[in-house]
């Protein structure tokens, strides 16, 4: 089970691959202190809350990373999406 590791600005998140955005990214995978970790943002305050993945939860966020990114495209993925 993942636990919260940090509570950080929305401005501070590395983002990796989004999994759900609406104005921004609300969820997701991210890069916190070189680590995979996962992210779920509040939307009101801007504030996002980090949480680290057991190996077993790192294997399931890049798998539906790769599935999105075969049925649909990169247009969630970071670096490959056009800023």
């Amino acid at each position: 089970m993942s636990k919260i590791i940090a509570f950080i600005p929305y401005s501070k998140v590395v983002i990796i691959w989004v999994s759900n955005y609406y104005d921004l990214a609300l969820s997701g995978m991210c890069c916190y202190n070189k680590k995979l970790c996962r992210f779920k943002t509040n939307y009101e305050t801007m504030e996002v809350l980090i949480y680290n993945l057991t190996l077993i939860e790192k294997i399931k966020w890049k798998k539906r990373q790769k599935l999105f990114e075969w049925c649909i495209g990169y247009h969630w993925t970071y670096p490959y999406r056009k800023q």
